[in-house]
């Protein structure tokens, strides 16, 4: 059984910004159930030790979102032919009519530290990327050092995670529709497996996510014990869920499922505007049916056999119903169906004993004639 890991990382972070170029990475089949949707509908950040761009000592804490209306217009000057909806690379993270809400939910473009961001790390000289490099001589001291900044002050505006002892996602910005969160970084057994959710927000406080499943590989489950939600408001504490949806969940997941986690829905009425979203799990370990993962039995929405005593017990016949049964086994070899009352019945049978009572009727009607 390989142990969980707890590093911290949203599994598509810099796969999907290398696919902007056609030599991107490689890939894994897909969780059951997933498809290739809408681009961008994947949340996802990189996470590495606290900090914000490496580079220097962090000034005073700024608003993020401040900075990014102050860039915004150059930004989609520069980006936006390839970059919004229906653009050359087909990768919107600059989609109206909310850019920065694009931006912030968009795979790796948010990270922390900054300096993990993948428009730090893929945009300039000597990468794949085919479009305008931000280190181009035209940006690289004018629209570089802004978005530098403006990623600076979103790392800086994350808390660290409520736990660094146990597995978790690191905070991300959910995007408000579907969303894919690959559980690859927190154990490489679980490469392809995912959490899907859709997400609205329906009140400035208040999160809600639906469709809340789990996806597995044809060749990989998870067991997942115990997940909470917590919402990362910006400049804030963490603040996880307040009525611990999930507390009593400790189930496994079977491989080529698609299932429910818990009720499949959740309320976070703890929700902020411009929030990051995360989860923590009391554990969680890549499982397979019958394999070492975990005990056998797994299910497409509830929890495994625990207790393989109790259900072989409870699964035997007992003595009375066992001697029953090998009583008709018995009679069955003794008289086989082929040969029991009904089997004789048959049309000819029928027709003979109709000719021989004809016959006796006429040796009887002679015999007194």
């Amino acid at each position: 059984m390989r142990k969980p890991v707890t590093s911290l990382a949203f599994g598509l972070a810099a796969a999907v910004f290398a696919g902007l170029s056609a030599n991107g990475v490689g890939c894994v089949n897909q969780p059951n159930g997933l498809s290739g949707g809408t681009e961008g509908t994947t949340t996802g950040s990189s996470m590495g030790s606290a900090g914000t761009s490496g580079g220097g000592a962090a000034g005073p804490k700024q608003d993020p979102k401040v900075l990014f209306d102050a860039l915004q217009d150059e930004f989609v000057t520069a980006c936006a032919s390839c970059h919004e909806p229906g653009g050359l690379a087909d990768r919107p993270f600059l989609a109206p009519p909310d850019r920065y809400q694009s931006a912030i939910s968009w795979p790796g473009i948010i990270t922390k530290p900054s300096s993990g961001s993948i428009l730090l790390t893929y945009p300039k000289s000597g990468s794949p990327h085919t479009g305008k490099n931000l280190d181009a001589p035209d940006l690289k001291d004018t629209l570089m050092p802004k978005i530098q900044a403006w990623l600076d002050a979103e790392a800086a505006a994350i808390a660290d995670p409520v736990d660094m002892m146990k597995p978790q996602i690191p905070p991300a910005a959910p995007i408000m529709g579907f969303n894919a969160i690959y559980l690859t970084p927190l154990d490489p057994a679980l490469e392809g497996v995912a959490i899907t959710f859709n997400a609205d927000a329906i009140t400035q406080n208040t999160l809600k996510l639906t469709d809340v499943q789990v996806h597995t590989t044809t060749k990989t489950g998870v067991h997942i014990v115990h997940p909470i939600f917590v919402v990362y408001p910006v400049g804030a504490d963490p603040d996880p869920d307040p009525i611990d949806s999930f507390s009593g969940l400790d189930n496994f997941f079977a491989e080529d499922t698609s299932s429910d986690l818990g009720p499949g829905t959740l309320l976070l009425d703890n929700w902020k505007t411009n929030a990051k979203l995360s989860i923590v799990f009391e554990s969680i370990e890549a499982y397979t049916t019958g394999g070492t993962g975990g005990m056998g039995g797994g299910s497409t929405g509830g929890g495994g056999c625990k207790s393989l005593t109790e259900f072989m017990n409870s699964a035997s016949p007992s003595s009375s119903s066992a001697a029953s049964a090998a009583t008709a086994a018995r009679t069955r070899r003794r008289w086989p169906p082929s040969t029991c009352r009904s089997s004789r019945r048959t049309p000819a049978l029928r027709a003979r004993r109709s000719r021989t009572a004809s016959r006796r009727a006429t040796r009887r009607t002679a015999r007194f004639s």
